[in-house]
C-alpha cells in the first residue's frame, strides 16, 4: 500500500510506455481494499452460514465481535493517536480535529464528510473504521439470519 500512496505523488509527465503502464497498474490497487472488505465479510459470516446450512450451533456474536475488536483496535488506536499527535506537531490544530479524532476512536469517521479522514496526515485510517462497521453490520445481519426460520432468509436479505 505504501507504493500505491507514493504513486499518487509521481509526476506522469514524459513517462515511457512501460513506466506509464506501471503507474496505471499501481493506481488500481484500491481494488485490493475492496477485495479485502469482501473477504473480511465472507470470513466473518462463515460460522453463521454453517449454523444456517448445517444446523450447527449459532456462534456467539458477542464473542466474535470481541475477538475482531481486539485483533484490530489496539494497533488502529495507536496509529490513530500517533498520527493525531504528529498532525498537531506538523500542521497545528485544524477545526474539528478532536471531533474527527473522537469519530475515529468510535469507528464512526465514515458517517460524515467532515470526519471521514480522522486525522490530517493518515488518510487510510478511514478504511479501518469502515471495515469495523462493516464487520458489525455483517455479524448483526448473520446473527439475525441464523435465528429466524430458513424460509424468511431471502425476504430479510431483500429488505436489507
Amino acid at each position: 500500500m505504501l507504493a500505491y500512496h507514493l504513486n499518487q505523488y509521481r509526476s506522469v509527465t514524459g513517462l515511457s510506455e512501460w513506466n506509464w503502464d506501471l503507474y496505471q497498474f499501481i493506481a488500481m490497487w484500491p481494488i485490493a481494499v475492496s477485495l479485502f472488505f469482501l473477504l473480511s465479510a465472507a470470513t466473518n459470516s462463515l460460522s453463521f452460514w454453517r449454523s444456517i446450512l448445517r444446523d450447527m450451533p449459532i456462534p456467539k456474536t458477542k464473542d466474535v465481535f470481541i475477538s475482531r475488536f481486539f485483533r484490530i483496535a489496539p494497533a488502529y488506536y495507536v496509529a490513530l493517536g500517533v498520527s493525531f499527535i504528529l498532525s498537531l506537531i506538523f500542521n497545528g490544530y485544524t477545526d474539528g480535529g478532536f471531533l474527527r479524532l473522537f469519530a475515529g476512536y468510535t469507528f464512526l469517521s465514515w458517517t460524515h464528510p467532515l470526519s471521514f479522514f480522522p486525522v490530517d496526515i493518515n488518510g487510510p485510517l478511514w478504511y479501518i473504521s469502515y471495515d469495523m462497521m462493516g464487520a458489525i453490520f455483517v455479524m448483526s445481519t448473520m446473527s439475525l439470519l441464523a435465528r429466524v426460520r430458513k424460509i424468511f432468509i431471502p425476504f430479510i436479505l431483500a429488505v436489507i
